[in-house]
């Protein structure tokens, strides 16, 4: 019989009554959406494109820059400068890994010789000095053994190679040298003479840090995509440095920048988009906010970092101009999920999960909640939650079938990391984002959704006792938390409606200056509302927050256009996935003031950049494919 055990179970389960009319259900609801005002309302984001496309801004937004841009542009990278970086990293690219080699030991030997010196004269002695001059002579004793140039050696090493070319995105053709390795063995020598020297008066680390710093300026430079995807993976990490929020957003603003030099010059190509220019509109309103404000210098300070970390959007639709560079910003998203989700399991099965953010007495059972590389457990749940259905999609909608167990071990150490930040927004968040990411995914998970509801009571009795009663008591006003939510709620309403037309501005010091006129006794000392919605519009008055309206539905229209008319699958459901993510946000964002961390704030948008990347690499394929160039509907199964 055709098609065997397999199409019988298929024609058996198609013919059951229940699923007969779950399919029904589903395919009324997905005809409802798919017309009429839920059809425009849901998926028409591609005629507004059109129509702004066609618009006299539109048409101005995507011509050729001006000329004082291409002037400023050509100038930095023509200048003395740069041409001079410019050479010092093709010279150190055509140097041999012997004279390199040579270079590092002779360097590590004479700051040891002048750090001894120095501790015979004044008695003191500088372990980080000492270990720096170490590193660099055992760095250099394997290189002395090679005469290739370092580009050749990167370029045929299997795991420098990859890095190389697709983290750090420099050119296949930069690597490439068939000449003879330059470089002179006696003046490499001589050279680490005047290194040590200089260590006498600076700390060699600085000297090694500073160096990488040039280099690492140069890859940025040359190449934007390197900066963004360091930024990707180092945002939660950068807690471990002094003023982290500073210098993610001193990366975010030098790759910007990289990348408007390339672009004003050509060498990139940027296709303004409605999206785009609601999201600079909101800009100008988180700038307003920090210049008509009661917080002074502190409101203008914070208002600047919010709008610098928006760039973030504009480096991801920008940058992410490919089906390969979206995949590839997606691992190393994952990468740095699974070491936050790793380092927040280990804290607590270490008991090292923090007692600060929960009421012992109700929630005896609970330990402690865990932060991993976050200020506080919510933080980090805001942070799970914006990448963890992006992940589950990546786990469906991977071709590679190989690929997958990878993408599912870090979607399942998030999810188990989530749940001990016992953060019940987060949860509730995660819950929407899944009902929704399933229904974008195929209409036939109508019934997996329902058979899940349906199957909630008999879950119930195998959960462990501590989740079934941290989420049961969600709205529970005798949880200490919850009471406390809802009185800041009540006084920050009352607050919004009296600054309804100008707002207070931006930032935790507007906020305080203002809020405890109208606090209840004993929470004069809030920081925000606890709710992203009230405290933008008590930040900003009403326009503001009209404005942050329209860029939702705006974005709305584009992730379910997305959903709607997608035909490439992998970039549709990672698309749908990062949507999910800031859905999901949202829906936190109502107990929640989920912009207070700027690293979660700048995941925020990065995922709605990867829903419009997303949208415009799926119309570029559906327009390159005319076979595919019908309809959109939503009757899309995988």
């Amino acid at each position: 019989m055709k098609g065997g055990f397999k199409q019988w179970l298929s024609d058996f389960v198609g013919g059951s009554g229940i699923i007969r009319g779950l399919s029904s259900l589903a395919n009324g609801i997905y005809k409802r959406i798919g017309s009429g005002i839920y059809g425009f309302a849901f998926g028409s984001y591609d005629t507004m494109c059109e129509t702004y496309d066609s618009s006299a801004v539109g048409k101005e937004q995507n011509q050729k820059r001006g000329k004082i841009s291409s002037f400023i542009s050509r100038n930095i990278e023509e200048s003395v400068y740069i041409n001079g970086i410019n050479a010092m990293m093709r010279y150190l690219g055509h140097l041999s890994l012997r004279v390199l080699g040579i270079f590092l030991i002779s360097a590590g030997f004479y700051t040891l010789l002048a750090q001894t010196i120095i501790y015979l004269v004044t008695d003191s002695l500088t372990p980080l000095s000492i270990i720096v001059a170490l590193i660099m002579a055992v760095l250099g004793l394997p290189l002395v053994f090679s005469g290739k140039a370092l580009c050749t050696a990167l370029s045929e090493s299997a795991f420098l190679g990859n890095f190389v070319r697709n983290f750090c995105s420099v050119k296949e053709r930069s690597l490439r040298y068939d000449g003879e390795p330059t470089g002179r063995k006696g003046i490499a020598f001589i050279l680490g003479l005047p290194f040590g020297i200089l260590s006498c008066f600076i700390d060699p680390a600085l000297i090694v840090v500073l160096a990488l710093a040039i280099v690492f300026a140069y890859l940025v430079m040359s190449n934007p995509e390197f900066g963004y995807n360091i930024a990707l993976f180092l945002l939660p990490f950068l807690v471990v440095l002094p003023h982290p929020t500073i210098l993610l957003a001193a990366l975010v603003l030098f790759t910007f920048f990289s990348y408007w030099v390339k672009l004003v010059r050509g060498k990139r190509y940027y296709k303004t988009q409605l999206l785009d220019v609601i999201v600079v509109c909101f800009m100008a309103v988180m700038m307003l906010g920090g210049i008509v404000t009661y917080g002074g210098s502190q409101s203008l300070r914070a208002a600047l970092i919010y709008t610098v970390l928006m760039l973030g959007y504009f480096l991801t639709t920008g940058l992410v101009n490919s089906k390969e560079a979206l995949k590839r910003s997606v691992k190393i998203i994952a990468f740095s999920l699974l070491i936050v989700s790793v380092y927040g399991i280990f804290q607590n099965f270490s008991g090292n999960a923090s007692a600060e953010w929960i009421d012992t007495e109700m929630f005896d059972e609970i330990e402690g909640r865990v932060v991993s590389t976050f200020e506080n457990p919510n933080m980090l749940g805001e942070y799970l939650i914006l990448i963890l259905p992006m992940l589950a999609a990546a786990v469906l909608g991977e071709s590679n079938w190989r690929k997958r167990p990878s993408y599912f071990v870090c979607f399942a150490l998030g999810c188990v990391c989530l749940v001990y930040t016992w953060s019940r927004g987060a949860w509730l968040g995660l819950m929407f984002a899944a009902v929704l990411f399933m229904l974008m995914w195929s209409r036939n998970a109508m019934g997996l959704i329902i058979a899940g509801i349906c199957a909630i009571p008999f879950a119930v009795p195998f959960l462990p006792e501590s989740i079934v009663s941290r989420f049961t008591s969600i709205g529970d006003l005798t949880d200490t938390s919850t009471n406390y939510r809802v009185f800041i709620w009540r006084g920050s309403a009352e607050m919004a409606a009296d600054y309804a037309l100008s707002g207070v501005g931006v930032g935790e010091e507007a906020f305080g200056v203002v809020y405890p006129y109208y606090a209840f006794s004993g929470i004069e000392s809030a920081p925000h509302a606890h709710n992203l919605f009230l405290q933008l519009f008590i930040q900003h008055g009403i326009f503001g927050f009209i404005v942050f309206a329209a860029l939702l539905l705006c974005f709305f229209q584009c992730g379910f256009s997305l959903a709607k008319c997608g035909a490439d699958r992998e970039i549709r459901l990672i698309g749908c996935g990062a949507f999910c993510g800031v859905l999901a946000a949202l829906v936190q964002g109502m107990t929640d003031y989920v912009w207070y961390n700027y690293r979660v704030f700048f995941v925020f948008w990065i995922m709605m950049g990867f829903v419009a990347v997303a949208y415009r690499l799926d119309k570029a394929w559906r327009g390159s494919n005319t076979v595919l160039n019908s309809p959109c509907n939503m009757d899309v199964t995988v």
